[in-house]
């Protein structure tokens, strides 16, 4: 013990004070209050999980049925489908107004179904109502309207060391909060040539789409993406900051055209030794194209490689992040004139509108894959036959219901319900007659439908039909 002390006495000597707490009393008792600072906002925070249909490896579509009851005889509640299978995916998404969420694009964007839970414990479907697939964004409605939404904060007004929480389903760990704090503004990202924020907080698979909250609980962010060599959090998470989440948003809601635009060029911050090649000022900054994509905004203005970029609309250009905060956040409608040194001279583009380039573009966005809102007569939708013409007639006591031959409607096999299967009861009730089985799905057409099943002679189970 006495050792303990005069090592530490010694490491206090010596200025060693890195262990010493890097939080001041301040932030140590906001972090022991989170509960009282944060927790509040998790009920405007929601779990997003989206359901899809993949190819499956086990593809015997053309296989006889005593073939495929051959196969399914090895599993017990995962039986393989038989051409396709079930995919699933998970994110976080929050409130922005009554009845309309925020979450990331790349959460929903195989979505054939996509259900929404909030703390309360209700849980519905959604629909997509748009998304930004550039920025990341997707804007999904609800029949929820009684949730307030959370307030949008200024990201330009955040800063490095400012407090930061996020609230979000990590490996489906629903409505956790991680806190801690902006490593940096307005960090470039790789994928793109907007600026994210940068924070310490623990984001994980799962935090994808949720709110980066500041210290009153506005949203100075969208958690979108971690920087990870192993695919976990190695202490670097990105947000798409809120002045540009917030605007993106409002235009997919309105659908208008996004103010923010790809340049289409590749781009590079001029350090000294460019400057002093290029023959410009050393007090000059700006960007230099490296590369020019066709058909781009770059092309339509008549830039080329090496050209010298200085200003936005007499906006000067520091570095490649800041070109990309000024461009986006000029209004579709109006005219962008881009200042650029070539060949030693300066030199300005023509005035264009970026609404009035993309209307001479062809950008239509291809709509995610959905289930159509006519659906199909029950017959067409599913395949059921009398269970004592398919069941092994061996068993001394088979079970009375119906056996399902061919299941069509993804949303039944969204729900549970697969090829081989036998339905014990419906809504409670034992049916035998195949007819009587899609009568009940005619008239309960807009409601759960309770299904008792068995599978593979195992347990049965209850599912619902939606």
């Amino acid at each position: 013990m006495k050792k303990t002390k005069a090592f530490l006495v010694t490491l206090a000597l010596f200025g060693y004070t890195s262990i010493l707490p890097a939080y001041t009393t301040s932030e140590i008792n906001l972090r022991n209050d989170a509960a009282k600072w944060i927790e509040p906002y998790a009920n405007q925070v929601v779990y997003v999980q989206t359901q899809h249909l993949s190819e499956n490896p086990l593809t015997f579509q053309k296989t006889s049925l005593a073939a495929k009851m051959f196969v399914t005889s090895f599993f017990e509640q995962d039986v393989p489908l038989f051409g396709t299978k079930v995919e699933s995916n998970t994110g976080t998404g929050f409130f922005v107004e009554p009845g309309l969420i925020a979450t990331n694009f790349h959460v929903v964007s195989k979505a054939q179904r996509i259900w929404v839970s909030t703390k309360d414990g209700r849980r519905v479907q959604a629909d997509l109502v748009g998304f930004d697939e550039r920025l990341d964004l997707a804007l999904l409605k609800v029949e929820i309207v009684n949730i307030a939404p959370l307030v949008w904060g200024d990201s330009s007004q955040v800063f490095p060391g400012d407090m930061v929480a996020a609230i979000g389903n990590p490996y489906n760990l629903s409505w956790s909060i991680n806190i801690g704090r902006v490593s940096g503004a307005l960090r470039p990202s790789a994928q793109s040539d907007l600026p994210f924020l940068q924070s310490d907080v623990v984001i994980n698979p799962g935090n994808s789409g949720g709110p980066l909250l500041n210290e009153k609980g506005e949203v100075i962010g969208v958690n979108t993406r971690i920087l990870s060599t192993s695919g976990g959090f190695m202490g670097i998470g990105l947000s798409i900051p809120s002045n540009v989440a917030r605007i993106t948003l409002k235009n997919i809601k309105n659908k208008t055209s996004s103010t923010l635009i790809e340049i289409g060029a590749s781009l590079q911050t001029i350090d000294f030794s460019l400057k002093s090649y290029f023959q410009i000022p050393p007090e000059t900054q700006g960007v230099v194209i490296t590369q020019i994509e066709p058909n781009s905004f770059s092309e339509h203005l008549q830039l080329k490689i090496y050209d010298v970029l200085t200003h936005i609309n007499d906006n000067p250009i520091e570095t490649v992040t800041n070109f990309g905060w000024i461009l986006g956040k000029i209004p579709a409608r109006e005219t962008v004139t881009i200042r650029y040194i070539r060949n030693g001279k300066l030199e300005k583009t023509i005035p264009v509108s970026p609404q009035e380039w993309v209307a001479t573009q062809d950008v239509t966005e291809k709509p995610l894959k959905s289930t159509d809102p006519k659906r199909p007569q029950p017959k067409d939708r599913i395949v059921v036959k009398k269970l004592e013409n398919s069941y092994d007639e061996t068993d001394q006591n088979p079970p009375a219901g119906l056996f399902v031959q061919y299941v069509t409607d993804q949303n039944y096999i969204f729900d549970g319900l697969y090829p081989n299967d036998t339905i014990l009861s419906v809504n409670r009730n034992t049916i035998k007659d195949p007819d009587e089985f899609y009568s009940v799905l005619e008239k309960e057409e807009n409601k759960p439908i309770l299904l008792k099943i068995q599978r593979n002679k195992a347990k049965p189970f209850f599912i619902t039909l939606h």
